[in-house]
């Protein structure tokens, strides 16, 4: 499924990542994260699918692009409302 973001390279943090120490040695645990390059986040991964549909910014500054033909103008239209924001 692909997504498209007002931003351009939208980064959402899925499960952050941390230190801790186990047994007196400090171990790195890594995140798992989202990042649109150009606007854009493709997958096919079901879980991925559902922590974006559920996220707040899902229908504000993210869109799914199912059933858009044309999905560059969407992501047109969401960078020009991007840009007018800023301007206010």
């Amino acid at each position: 499924m692909l997504f498209l973001s007002k931003y351009p390279e939208l980064r959402i943090v899925i499960k952050p990542a941390y230190h801790q120490i186990i047994n007196g040695i400090r171990e790195y645990t890594p995140g798992k994260d989202i990042q649109f390059h150009n606007r854009r986040f493709e997958t096919d991964d079901p879980e991925v699918i559902e922590f974006i549909k559920n996220n707040n910014s899902f229908g504000r500054d993210i869109v799914a692009a199912e059933g858009i033909s044309k999905p560059s103008v969407v992501a047109q239209k969401l960078q020009a409302e991007e840009i007018a924001y800023r301007n206010n």
